[in-house]
């Protein structure tokens, strides 16, 4: 999968497919990305913090398992793909479709692995940027942000610790407008 603002700087993500051909339980292979900045990401962690789920860039960017493989540009398992159903259409247009998808591969035991040696060229946010505001984009991340964490989050004491923190995490973003 790679999105209209993702750049092939070689020919090196079509060995991605060693992975699969090592691991059956591989679900994915996600690659380091550059930035427009500079800066470099696309390995990826999660947590649960103040009732919420979060998710961010992991501290390394060494080969090794990630949280979720980025839609934008990975590798994945056409078969495994097929069996999940592919991306969820109630995070339509845009964000935690890829997160949905790695997380509902991995509650059947697919990994999903991150390259640190592939290097893709990413403009993130270029091609949403031409057609949503930064408050639309703000506004549909916090609502796809909910959804998952509403779909995916099972354990009793998470739930509480979330219900528990839905009055503040309202009250910020009626602060800040987003809807």
């Amino acid at each position: 999968m790679l999105n209209s603002d993702v750049i092939l700087l070689d020919r090196k993500f079509f060995t991605l497919t060693k992975w699969f051909e090592r691991d059956r339980d591989l679900f994915a292979v996600s690659v380091k990305q550059r930035e427009k900045d500079g800066s470099l990401g696309g390995k990826n962690s999660i947590y649960f913090e103040h009732g919420m789920i979060r998710n961010t860039y992991a501290k390394d960017l060494d080969t090794g398992l990630t949280a979720w493989a980025e839609a934008g540009s990975c590798m994945v398992s056409t078969e495994k793909y097929k069996k999940l159903g592919g991306f969820s259409p109630l995070y339509s247009p845009f964000y935690h479709e890829d997160i949905d998808l790695s997380y509902r591969a991995y509650k059947r035991g697919w990994k999903s692995l991150f390259d640190g040696q592939v290097v893709v060229e990413h403009h993130h946010e270029s091609t949403i940027g031409k057609y949503y505001t930064k408050k639309q984009v703000a506004r549909i991340a916090l609502r796809n942000h909910l959804l998952f964490m509403w779909g995916n989050t099972t354990d009793k004491s998470l739930c509480l610790q979330h219900i528990i923190s839905l009055p503040q995490l309202f009250w910020s973003a009626f602060r800040s407008d987003l809807g």
